[in-house]
C-alpha cells in the first residue's frame, strides 16, 4: 500500500488471513487500487488502513498487527498482501 502525503511516497503493509490460491487472485485484483489511509499529519510514516473490512477485501478483514509479520511464512494460512510489489 502506497500513501502519497505533500509529494512524498509512504509504503505500508497488511494481511489477509487466507489460503494462498485466495490471496494470491486477490493480490492481482488489488493491485493499484486505492485504499484509504489514515496517518499521523506530525509524522506521516505513522499510518494504518482506515478499514479493515473493505468490500474490495472479499470478505477477509485486514490487520496490520506488527506481531503477525514475524515468520508470516511459518504461519500456514496467514500471508501477507503486499502491495509494494515493484
Amino acid at each position: 500500500m502506497c500513501s502519497r502525503v505533500e509529494g512524498v511516497e509512504y509504503w505500508g503493509r497488511f494481511i489477509l488471513p487466507d489460503n494462498r490460491n485466495h490471496v494470491e487472485k486477490l493480490q492481482l485484483k488489488l493491485d493499484g487500487r486505492p485504499l484509504l489511509v489514515k496517518f499521523s499529519p506530525s509524522n506521516p510514516r505513522v499510518s494504518f488502513l482506515a478499514d479493515f473490512n473493505h468490500a474490495l477485501f472479499e470478505g477477509l478483514v485486514a490487520t496490520q498487527n506488527p506481531y503477525w509479520y514475524m515468520d508470516v511464512r511459518d504461519r500456514g494460512s496467514i500471508l501477507s498482501l503486499d502491495l509494494n510489489k515493484k
